[in-house]
Parts: structure tokens; C-alpha cells; sequence
């Protein structure tokens, strides 16, 4: 009798213990804004999860424009437009609410040996994907104009400028955009450079899929960045991004020795693997090209152009 007295206690105890679970959870959820979600201290442990997610009638219609954006470019340059342009736009407009759940992971340098973790929940639309898939035109765009990379970007600017405080905006911006990338795996025999937000999507991709991606996000957040080529004794050769940013005094990494361009200083950084991510300046290597902030369009300075 006493032993099933305390198997009734002790499942009362545990269901107990289950609903205040839920209702602390529930608190939690309600009291934390929707794009950063924080655990841990302010000494370097914390995790902010950064959310990118829209309703699908807010997608669609920012797909549009999107294409609208990339139709009317080809159409100024007379390039060929595809002759499913039709199809391309009711995939658009004939989206359901599906979506994908992709976790990508980041690293936001707060302090002296200090860091902190970023968990990018990437609420993805499916008709986003396959529009990419389907369109030659959109798959091999740099996606600069498309709407869940500025969104995310967005996403990284808010959560920055909410943690201001700890200074050094910019170069947390860009280290956050890199480690972003440099997460992504490395495939020497992955497909041909894709689109950024593929690449979020796959997790994987060629020298030239990261880095692309890398310089779109570092141009749409506003950052000054360049494409260096690495011209190897035999074929493959590389690539990899740069960037132009002051590191903090308090930074205890080596400045690598950078690349010059008209007095500025771009910094290189090796998003393929994980050896050491800011790389000196290496032989028989140059900058190809300068991406300014905020625009799609780029400098050739290649010494070979």
C-alpha cells in the first residue's frame, strides 16, 4: 500500500514539474523579441539565436519585385531573357505556406578573448528554392537584390546595432558575415557557384560559392570587400574573400599582412577550411576586384583585365 501511495506522489510530483516546465517556457518565448532569443551571461558564453522568417504573402511578394529587378536588368543589357518567365512567376504566385528549417552558426567577437555564439534559424520558403532551381538566370545572380539575403542582412544589422554598446560595429558585422560563411563545407567537387541563399540552403560549396556569398552579405551590410585570386603553381587555382575593416585594439589574433588597393587595406580571409581564418597576403595573388557597400556593382582592378 505505502509503495503505491509513493508511485502516485512521486508521478504527481513529475507532471507537476512538467506543466511549470511548459509555463516557464511559454514566459520565456513571450518576454524575448522574435529575432534574438539570449541564454547564458555577458561574459563571453551567451547564444543569441537570430530568426529570419516572413509570412509566405510577405515572400511572394517581395519575389516579385525581385524578379521584376532581374527581368528589367536583362531587358536594359539585351541579354536573353528565359522562355519560362511565365512558369517562373506563378511558382510565385502559386507558393503555399512550406517551409524549411535550416540552422547555420556564427561567432560574434564582444571583447578581449571573448566571444559569442550566433544560431541562425533560416525559416526558408520552398517556392524561394525552387524558383532558384528553375531559373538559370536567378541561380547564377550574385543575390544581392534577393529578399531573404537582405533579410537576413537586415537581421544582422538589428541585432547589431541592439548590442552597440560593446563597440566596434563593423568589424563584429563582418567577422558574424564570415564565420557565417566559413561554416558552410567545403566541396572541391561541388557544383558550379551558385546562388548565396542556395548556398545557406545546401551548406556546401566551392571556394567560389563561399566567397561570393561572402562578398554579396559584406556589400549588403555595408562593408567595403574584394575578391582576392591565388594563382597555384597548377590548376585549381582559388579564391577567397577580403575585407576592409579596423580590428580593435583588444583583438589578440595576428593582423595578417593585407592587400593594398588606393590606400586601403582589405584583409583576406580562408572560408574553406579550418585552419587559420584572417590569412596573410600570399604570392602570385592580387585583388580581382573591389566590391563597394551597398551595391551590386563591382571594380575591376585586375592586374591581368
Amino acid at each position: 500500500m505505502r509503495s503505491g501511495v509513493v508511485d502516485r506522489v512521486a508521478l504527481i510530483l513529475v507532471i507537476g514539474f512538467l506543466i511549470l516546465a511548459v509555463v516557464y517556457a511559454t514566459y520565456f518565448n513571450m518576454v524575448n523579441p522574435p529575432n534574438q532569443e539570449s541564454t547564458g551571461n555577458e561574459e563571453g558564453d551567451t547564444t543569441v539565436v537570430l530568426i529570419v522568417n516572413k509570412t509566405v504573402d510577405e515572400w511572394k511578394k517581395m519575389y516579385r519585385k525581385y524578379l521584376d529587378i532581374k527581368v528589367n536588368e536583362y531587358k536594359k543589357h539585351g541579354w536573353p531573357i528565359e522562355d519560362n518567365l511565365t512558369h517562373l512567376y506563378s511558382i510565385i504566385d502559386n507558393a503555399k505556406p512550406r517551409y524549411v528549417l535550416i540552422k547555420r552558426y556564427a561567432v560574434d567577437p564582444i571583447g578581449p578573448g571573448k566571444y559569442r555564439d550566433i544560431v541562425f534559424e533560416l525559416h526558408i520558403p520552398l517556392f524561394a528554392i525552387q524558383l532558384l532551381n528553375t531559373s538559370e538566370m536567378l541561380k547564377l545572380d550574385d543575390g544581392f537584390y534577393d529578399p531573404f539575403i537582405t533579410t537576413l542582412v537586415s537581421v544582422i544589422n538589428e541585432y547589431i546595432e541592439n548590442t552597440s554598446n560593446i563597440g566596434y560595429t563593423e568589424f563584429r558585422k563582418a567577422y558574424i558575415i564570415l564565420t557565417l560563411v566559413h561554416g558552410l563545407r567545403y566541396s572541391e567537387k561541388g557544383p558550379d557557384p551558385v546562388h548565396p541563399l542556395l548556398a545557406l540552403y545546401r551548406g556546401y560549396g566551392v571556394c567560389e560559392t563561399q566567397t561570393y556569398t561572402a562578398l554579396t552579405l559584406l556589400s549588403k551590410a555595408g562593408i567595403w570587400s574584394a575578391l582576392i585570386y591565388v594563382k597555384h603553381e597548377k590548376p585549381p587555382d582559388h579564391v577567397r574573400p577580403a575585407v576592409h575593416i579596423e580590428f580593435p585594439p583588444w583583438w589578440k589574433g595576428k593582423i595578417p599582412e593585407p592587400y593594398i588597393w588606393k590606400n586601403m587595406t582589405f584583409y583576406a580571409v580562408e572560408v574553406t577550411h579550418t585552419g587559420r581564418f584572417f590569412v596573410d597576403k600570399v604570392p602570385n595573388s592580387w585583388i580581382e576586384y573591389v566590391c563597394p557597400p551597398n551595391t551590386d556593382r563591382v571594380i575591376d582592378v585586375s592586374p591581368h583585365s
